[in-house]
């Protein structure tokens, strides 16, 4: 498999926050699965047993202060779908709400904001 360059990725949050997320530096997509211990005294091995639970996933973007299209805390709560594109055509989607934002100013650097997604439900590949 040949690897990919960065600079085709992009991210969508269908339209509840625009340019200043379309036009992110860099996304981190974290996904999980809760394992529950099962280890018991019929256990066959000398080492713990486990099994899957829940499945979750969670989003951060790192993105410049666009100011004429700034995330608000207003923003804050909404819920939309949620598309990280790793090319032109290749993107994972689901249904995420903006739980958090970290907007950061300095006197000698640009202004930047991290922005912090909490998926609810299915996170697909296309």
């Amino acid at each position: 498999m040949a690897a990919l360059p960065g600079y085709g990725g992009k991210i969508e949050f269908s339209g509840v926050i625009g340019s200043s997320v379309a036009c992110a530096g860099s996304w981190t997509l974290d996904a999980n699965v809760d394992t529950f211990d099962v280890t018991d005294f019929c256990s066959t091995s000398a080492y713990r047993e486990y099994i899957t639970g829940l499945k979750g996933w969670t989003v951060s973007v790192d993105a410049k202060i666009d100011g004429d299209n700034a995330v608000v805390p207003a923003d804050l709560g909404s819920s939309a779908t949620i598309s990280l594109y790793v090319d032109d055509t290749h993107y994972y989607s689901g249904t995420a709400l903006l739980n958090s934002w970290s907007p950061t100013v300095s006197v000698d650097a640009e202004q930047t904001q991290t922005l912090g997604f909490q998926g609810t439900g299915e996170l697909s590949y296309t």
